[in-house]
């Protein structure tokens, strides 16, 4: 299940009789229902929380709604009451780092729900498709992913009692291997949630999951309400996935009330691991809580405790909502839905479509889909009589309109953003100092001569420091003519501990080897380069670092008033950085466009000139972009406006019409594009394309 599956109690193994894909499992009606049986299903929750979060600082058991945004168009639509923003429900959670394996069966939880199981459509009218997506983040970028599930909801009895049984069955493809998933959630009871969107209990249910037909490898989870109201949740998984091969069993029990509760959770250590063929360690982390305080302690470790009144908004995503009847829009108003179609070799393959920003996109595990293709929905009860599509030419582009309006520095102070580094230059040392030159130098003249310039004196050598956890690197070398060699040189502006040190400069250092990680380190004893008239380096700076605004231009640690951050870890699955006290000064390059995200609104801050280190020689802009369509291109490109394509490539000027009807947007070419020497488009304007 998308590696979705992992963690514990023990005692769920005996219910792995796994009849979950076989019988009825456990008896009662057929799915056909009869007698008595309500006809929709019971609903799961789709946010699992291992600790509640703690309502006293809510007024009526709902959170206040506000939004503080640092644009100002934005600011009355945030308190203005009868707005969306104010309007929108609160979901309130815990995000606990060492409680993260109970995001697993929240992730099946929120699957399952994708499926609209409980939908009285679909309970007790026999197995249906449904296309599942999965979004996960890797690196900064956000992935999506699509599972077929087969579904058979239907409404038994047991003991008396109305029981909403699901039984799935699963394709998923690994390394070009496709495995069947077998899996059964019996709900006994729904979930209970409040106004603010956070719940009082998870409801009473089972789940059994098998990944093969030996049942060696597996999940299984239960939800329960014991005699004290608490809601307890078991899980417990075997499988191979993860470094090392081989199987890890991870296990988890949650007690949760509104004002105490404990747990503990027993997992495979995977961070520990940095070779593939790695076994990681299980670890154990307990947890209990009351009113105000969490405790936390994971193996040996010191118990750390921390505060539940302390509360952070964030606002991740809307949804949509009926004024009047309250129904969320998307049941039947719906922006993505699953596909189905027909390759070229005949096999029947899946895509889902989604509409996002004025962009519409068709995701396809195997690539793009092919213009012409037909393709049907597959969200459909009634597959005869489902709608039929045919996909377009793709555009490789969105023509966007890139509207900037007045930001100040102000806004974006403390806010630490990385940002992507590329610097080349070589120093000289003319007896006294360094000097740098961004080009390259020529020796043949007396005194040398730099080809980009004049030389200038060399001060920022923070910027040539690389600390253990930094994310750039720097590449310092020269080239020694008496062994005819190149030499590597990290500099230092304090002492390792390494014999020999003998105060800031440039050392000889020996390159990474093969097969370990880590960048240039010094030889020992040290070799400290010589700093005599003549010497010469060339200087190779690239990755990435955090910045951020200070307003400091007479400040001890910097007087340009931003520092770059000291990055003291970075978590790779999360994209999270942590910051120790080491800051440092950064200057901006003058020119360069810096883009800083805050809140959802993207500030773009350029450094005038070189005039002064103060506020005045910035330039800060919020960006809004809206992208063309035809609706909108009489207002946002204006009849006669040309547009250029430069400096990529040569000149070349366009003008979008809508002539070839309202649903078509078109691109002309007004000049001959140099590019084409056998074509003179600017003859008669040419479609360049239409969609």
């Amino acid at each position: 299940m998308k590696r979705l599956l992992a963690v514990a109690s023990a005692s769920l193994i005996l219910s792995l009789g796994l009849t979950a894909c076989g019988g009825g499992g456990g008896g009662g009606s057929s799915s056909g229902g009869g007698g008595g049986l309500q006809s929709a299903g019971f609903e799961v929750p789709t946010e699992i929380s291992a600790v509640p979060t703690n309502l006293s600082g809510t007024v009526g058991g709902v959170t206040k709604p506000g939004l503080k945004s640092k644009l100002s168009a934005l600011k009355r639509a945030a308190t203005d009451p009868t707005t969306d923003y104010s309007k929108a429900q609160t979901v309130k959670f815990v995000n606990e780092h060492t409680l993260e394996q109970f995001d697993i069966i929240e992730q099946v939880l929120s699957a399952l729900a994708q499926t609209n199981y409980a939908d009285e459509a679909n309970v007790n009218q026999g197995p249906y498709k449904a296309m599942v997506a999965f979004q996960d983040e890797k690196n900064g970028i956000e992935t999506k992913s699509l599972e077929p599930w087969v579904v058979d909801s239907a409404m038994i009895e047991e003991d008396g009692k109305d029981v909403n049984r699901v039984r799935l069955w699963i394709e998923e493809g690994d390394g070009g291997v496709t495995r069947l998933l077998k899996g059964e959630f019996k709900i006994y009871q729904s979930a209970t949630q409040r106004e603010d969107g956070s719940y009082s209990d998870y409801g009473v249910w089972t789940l059994n999951v098998k990944f093969d037909d030996t049942a060696s490898q597996f999940f299984a989870a239960s939800a329960e309400i014991d005699a004290n109201g608490r809601a307890v949740i078991k899980i417990n998984e075997n499988s191979s996935d993860g470094p090392g091969g081989g199987n890890h069993q991870m296990k988890a029990v949650m007690n949760r009330s509104e004002t105490d509760g404990f747990g503990k959770v027993m997992f495979p250590d995977f961070e520990s691991c940095t070779q593939p063929d790695c076994t990681p360690d299980s670890v154990e982390a307990k947890y209990a809580y009351d009113t105000t305080h969490l405790a936390i302690q994971k193996a040996a470790d010191a118990v750390q405790y921390k505060d539940r009144t302390s509360i952070t908004e964030m606002t991740h995503r809307y949804g949509m909502f009926d004024s009047a009847t309250g129904q969320d829009v998307m049941k039947t108003k719906s922006f993505g839905f699953p596909v189905e179609f027909t390759d070229t070799e005949g096999h029947r393959q899946f895509a889902y479509y989604g509409a996002w920003q004025g962009r519409h996109q068709l995701w396809a595990g195997n690539g793009a889909v092919p213009a012409g293709t037909t393709v049907k929905r597959q969200d459909r009860n009634n597959q005869e009589t489902a709608e039929t599509y045919t996909v377009a030419e793709q555009f490789n582009g969105t023509f966007t309109k890139r509207t900037l309006v007045p930001g100040t520095l102000s806004d974006i102070q403390g806010i630490a953003v990385e940002t992507w580094i590329n610097k080349h230059y070589n120093l000289l040392h003319d007896g006294s100092t360094w000097q740098s030159c961004e080009g390259w130098i020529d020796f043949g003249q007396n005194p040398p001569f730099c080809t980009s310039g004049s030389f200038a004196t060399f001060a920022d050598f923070d910027a040539l420091v690389v600390s253990e956890n930094d994310r750039k690197f720097v590449n310092i070398g020269h080239w020694d003519n008496n062994t005819q060699s190149q030499k590597n040189y990290v500099y230092l502006n304090a002492d390792p501990g390494l014999s020999g040190y003998n105060g800031s400069g440039f050392y000889e250092a020996q390159p990474p080897q093969p097969g370990t990680p880590g960048g240039f380190t010094p030889i020992s004893p040290a070799v400290k380069l010589a700093e005599t008239i003549g010497a010469d380096l060339f200087v190779d700076i690239g990755g990435s670092i955090y910045i951020s605004y200070t307003g400091e231009f007479s400040g001890p640690t910097t007087t340009t008033g931003w520092v770059q951050k000291e990055l003291t870890g970075f978590d790779e699955s999360t994209w999270t950085p942590t910051f120790g006290s080491g800051d440092v000064a950064f200057t901006p390059d003058p020119g360069r466009e810096y883009y800083i995200n805050s809140h959802g609104a993207n500030f773009i801050v350029r450094r005038k000139d070189n005039s002064t280190m103060a506020a005045s020689v910035y330039d800060v802009m919020i960006e809004l972009q809206s992208a063309a369509n035809p609706i909108n291109a009489a207002s946002m490109l204006p009849s006669g406006t040309a547009y250029l394509r430069s400096p990529w490539r040569q000149e070349v000027r366009y003008s979008f019409v809508t002539s070839a009807g309202a649903n078509f947007l078109t691109l002309l070419y007004l000049t001959d594009d140099p590019n084409t020497p056998d074509v003179d488009e600017s003859a008669t304007p040419t479609p360049v394309t239409t969609g």
